[in-house]
């Protein structure tokens, strides 16, 4: 499939984790490029993804950023994703 539809299908189930949590203040980016601003601090939130085994970077004050390979598989988005859900449920 085409990295197009990875990143409509990673950008929907960020929209889902952002209407869970308020932790998600904001979503940007395109295809597989994501900043997700955050109220929360992002240092120790990028910490705790790392404890994961889940390596970010920031992209400014608030804002992490996901930038997966272009080969990245759904299954590999998917575990990302729950990861990431993870450590949201910790902020």
């Amino acid at each position: 499939s085409s990295v197009k539809e990875k990143g409509n299908y990673l950008h929907g189930k960020l929209q889902i984790l952002k209407s869970k949590y308020p932790v998600i203040k904001d979503l940007k980016g395109m295809g597989l490029l994501v900043g997700i601003a955050l109220n929360c601090d992002t240092k120790k939130f990028m910490q705790k993804c790392f404890e994961n085994k889940f390596l970010l970077i920031s992209a400014g004050a608030n804002v992490i950023r996901l930038l997966p390979p272009l080969n990245i598989t759904y299954d590999e988005l998917d575990e990302a994703l729950i990861v990431l859900e993870k450590v949201i449920k910790e902020f």
